[in-house]
This record gives structure tokens, C-alpha cells and sequence, in this order.
């Protein structure tokens, strides 16, 4: 059966220039050296021997860094698509996933033989895996389990945003389950002040202690602001420092596990896992888990919770996609400008993937003005 592809979107948002210009620098560069990243863990010459995601580059999807060795895995990715689809390369090769939102203008993303990206296919494979050996269950009950904390303060702690999934996370624990529950918001210098005003009246609805923790974004944001070229993606150097923070005072206070409102994977591979391992400052583990992954939540699951929990709907009021923060909304046309992408489209990708939403729901979030 020939493989069916959808085409790009054609507003702004998705259909962009990234593909063409940058592979057409790639061949006045092809002289430098390829100086690949720490974490790659597969090379150019390697893409069209096996499959992997794009994490196995080393690189971001969203197109940061976009140095030498990212033109040659994109043109190598570029190459497999053109291969497993039975069609011409072109440095132009402009496919959507039939299934998700990963598109071949992204570096480290291709196609297979079906016309669906390597990501979902990763997912696929992977969680069968993980159903099968029990491990996603085992998971959810060390992420939930209060015996394994009655000799703590709290059992558990809620890295709590302001937006709508980890209040629902939020309200699921402490008042759903019961747990003691610590919520920890940090104030990046871009939370309104009613969005922390919100997460105290939600607190105090479900009777969680909540702790506010802060550091100083502004700089990065001015600097990706100024920036010619991109080299970074502010959501994620953000995510860094205010996971660092929680680890270290989860530490503090002896509570071991912090549960988040992500709805997709914490790791795809080697494994698909809704656990990641942080390291505080003194060395201790801290256990993170993606607890609307692990439940396998919808987005129903999450509205259905937030009336309860009277979380408040001013936050819509904050431009771009996001219920919290103002960063995204501040940044999404620079990032956009520089990159050629949606800076949102990787992660509404991932959740379309793991069926928290549907394409289309998905297609919609990335294409609205």
C-alpha cells in the first residue's frame, strides 16, 4: 500500500523556510569540521543504517543550534525519508507525519515506509514494551503509593505551575487521593501575580502547603530577543533551572518524589518511562514523574478537575498557548522568525502522539493566529 502523506498547513505557522535555506547552507559549510554533541548517540553516517529519535542526535527538533553538524543530520534524515517513501530527495522534502505534527523541516525527524514520523513509531514500539513488562504500573504506584512515605512531613510534592494540567494534577492527589501534598511554584519573573494568587486559593481548597521559589529569567529572554540566530529554546532552559530548584529543596524537606502535569513520556528511549531521575545538590535522587502520562489521562481528565479545584480562568488572558507563563506568548514570533517553527509545535506533537489530543486538535494549537 503506497504510503499516504498529508500536506503542510499552509499558514505561516507550518509552513516556514526552514528547510530550504538551511540545507542550502549546509553545502557552502560542507568543508568544516562536524563536531557532534555530547549527547548524540547516533552520527550522520549512521542515520541510514538504523532507526532512533531525535534525541539520539543530540539535537532539539525545534531547530536551535542549527550548526554544520545539525545541516548534515537533518540532510541525512532529509535522505531516509526520500529512501523509505520511494521518492526523490530534495533539500526541499516537505512531508507531515499522517498521523502527529513532527515534519521533516524538523532536524532528526523522518519518515518511514508508512508515511509516519520515527518519533511516533519509537512511541509505539516502546510502550508495548512497557505495558507489557508492568513497568508503567510499577511507575504510577511509586509515584502514588503513601506507604512509602509515612515517616516523611508530606508524601508528595506537586510541581505546580499555575496551568491547567498540574492544577488538575494538584487537585487530583490532595483532594482525590488525599495525600499530603506540598506544591511548589517558581516564579521565573514571568508569572502574573494572579496566577500565583490562583495557586494559593487552590492550595487552600485542597489543603496543600504551597511554596513559592523564584530566580531571575529576564536576561535569557533579552538575549534570544536580540539574537541574530537561535541557540537555545527558553521553555527548556527554564524547565532546567526550575527542576533543578524543586529537586533541591524536595531534598530539603526529605520528600523524594515530585509529580508534575506533563502528559507525555519522560523518556521514549531506550525505554518509554514516565519517571526521570534528578540528582540534587548533594547527590540525593529525586524521582520526577509525568503523572497524566502514568494515568493516561485526556484532556477531558484535565478540564473535568479544574471547576473543582476552582482554578481560575483569567489565565487565558496570557497570550500565546500557555495558561501560566507570560514567556511563550513574549517570545513565539522571535522564536519563529529565527527557527522557521513553531516553538510549541515539538511538544504538541509529543501529545498528540501519546493520544492526550487529537490531530486535529493538535493542528489547531499550532496554526491559530
Amino acid at each position: 500500500m503506497d504510503a499516504v502523506f498529508t500536506p503542510l498547513a499552509t499558514r505561516h505557522t507550518l509552513n516556514c523556510i526552514l528547510c530550504g535555506p538551511r540545507i542550502k547552507r549546509m553545502t557552502e559549510t560542507n568543508e568544516t569540521k562536524l563536531v557532534a554533541p555530547i549527547s548524540a548517540r547516533v552520527l550522520p553516517d549512521e542515520i541510514g543504517e538504523r532507526e532512533f529519535t531525535h534525541y539520539e542526535t543530540g539535537l532539539s527538533p525545534l531547530g536551535d543550534n542549527y550548526d554544520p553538524y545539525a545541516m548534515a543530520v537533518h540532510d541525512a534524515c532529509l535522505r531516509k525519508t526520500a529512501k523509505n517513501l520511494g521518492i526523490a530527495y530534495s533539500p526541499d522534502l516537505d512531508i507531515v507525519c499522517r498521523t502527529c505534527l513532527y515534519h521533516t523541516r524538523m532536524p532528526g525527524i523522518y519518515m518511514r515506509a508508512d508515511g509516519r514520523c520515527n518519533m511516533c513509531h519509537a512511541f509505539e514500539d516502546g510502550l508495548k514494551r512497557a505495558v507489557k513488562d508492568g513497568r508503567l504500573a510499577s511507575e504510577l504506584k511509586a509515584a502514588l503509593d503513601p506507604s512509602e512515605t509515612t515517616d516523611k512531613s508530606c508524601d508528595v510534592i506537586v510541581a505546580l505551575s499555575g496551568g491547567k494540567d498540574s492544577s488538575a494534577v494538584l487537585g487530583y492527589v490532595a483532594q482525590e487521593l488525599g495525600l499530603r501534598t506540598v506544591a511548589v511554584l517558581v516564579d521565573n519573573q514571568f508569572i502574573p501575580d494572579y496566577v500565583k494568587e490562583n495557586c494559593a486559593t487552590m492550595c487552600a481548597q485542597v489543603g496543600a502547603e504551597f511554596v513559592v521559589l523564584d530566580f531571575d529569567f529576564r536576561p535569557e529572554i533579552r538575549q534570544l530577543m536580540k539574537a541574530e540566530q537561535l541557540e537555545f529554546v527558553p521553555c527548556n532552559v527554564c524547565s532546567k533551572r526550575f527542576k533543578k530548584l524543586i529537586t533541591d529543596y524536595a531534598t530539603e524537606i526529605g520528600c523524594h518524589r515530585v509529580l508534575t502535569g506533563r502528559n507525555t513520556w519522560a523518556t521514549i528511549e531506550p525505554e518509554v518511562s514516565g519517571e526521570r531521575l534528578l540528582k540534587a545538590y548533594n547527590d540525593t535522587i529525586v524521582s520526577w514523574y509525568c503523572l497524566p502520562f502514568l494515568l493516561r489521562w485526556r484532556m477531558d481528565d484535565i478540564t473535568s478537575r479544574l471547576n473543582e479545584i476552582k482554578w481560575n480562568q483569567r489565565n487565558k488572558n496570557i497570550p500565546g498557548n500557555s495558561t501560566n507563563c507570560l514567556v511563550p506568548g513574549m517570545i513565539g514570533e522571535r522564536f519563529e522568525s529565527l527557527s522557521g517553527i513553531n516553538a510549541d509545535t515539538a511538544l504538541i506533537a509529543d501529545e498528540v502522539i501519546v493520544g492526550f489530543i487529537s490531530r486535529s486538535e493538535g493542528l489547531e494549537i499550532v496554526t491559530e493566529d
